[in-house]
């Protein structure tokens, strides 16, 4: 137990610094900076930015696409700096 708080601890501090040590990255929706654990999914990021707008894409009203404006899935992986946008189609 103690190990697994030091765990989380390690990593709020890491944060704080700027020196994730790959355990955290950033990504961006509709422009806002989200920080969320590295290996998130597009499903994780947007239900942390927005559960209103995730089941909007989960009910198929809205859909979510990449800088290129390439559709993509709520499964799809993401990399630190990935960039995001919601649109209504």
């Amino acid at each position: 137990m103690i190990s697994a708080f030091l765990m989380v601890f390690y990593i709020y501090l890491l944060s704080k610094t700027g020196q994730t040590g790959g355990f955290i990255m950033k990504v961006y929706v509709n422009n806002t900076e989200i920080t969320i654990f590295n290996g998130a999914k597009v499903e994780d990021v947007l239900r942390k930015y927005s559960m209103d707008e995730y089941k909007q894409v989960k009910s198929g009203n809205m859909n979510v696409y990449d800088k290129y404006e390439n559709r993509v899935m709520l499964g799809g992986e993401l990399r630190e700096g990935a960039k995001l946008y919601i649109k209504a189609d």
